[in-house]
């Protein structure tokens, strides 16, 4: 089971946990220099984006006390670094995007989701349990 930092949970598309870990793309991994792979992503580190997101979501995350849902939903909206940059959270980039967003508020037993861009769409209430 993966464990809080500083009380908070985030994810992007890498694992944290040491089990996991064992089974995920290397550090290290990048896009090969071949004509199978998108000229713009040749040399790239295959887990830059993912591990970008996750560090500005978790400075984010960091900056204050109490969280309400509005600061959650500005996290998941954040384009720091330019609307369109391939690694922001919500992220419109040529060749990978933001699919969907999920906030969970476990104490409410709440999830919000949409599918989309966080920053054109509403999320979407769903009571659990």
């Amino acid at each position: 089971m993966r464990e809080a930092e500083n009380g908070r949970i985030a994810h992007t598309n890498h694992y944290h946990t040491e089990h996991m870990r064992k089974i995920d793309i290397s550090h290290n991994a990048y896009y090969k220099h071949s004509r199978k792979v998108v000229r713009a992503l040749r040399g790239r580190r295959v887990r830059e984006s993912s591990e970008a997101r996750y560090s500005r979501i978790m400075q984010l995350l960091a900056q204050g006390g109490e969280l309400e849902l509005s600061d959650l939903i500005s996290i998941a909206r954040d384009h720091a670094g330019g609307e369109g940059a391939d690694n922001t959270v919500c992220r419109h980039s040529e060749y990978f995007n933001t699919t969907w967003s999920i906030i969970f508020i476990p104490s409410e037993k709440v999830i919000k989701a949409l599918v989309g861009y966080p920053c054109q769409q509403e999320y979407e209430e769903y009571r659990v349990g």
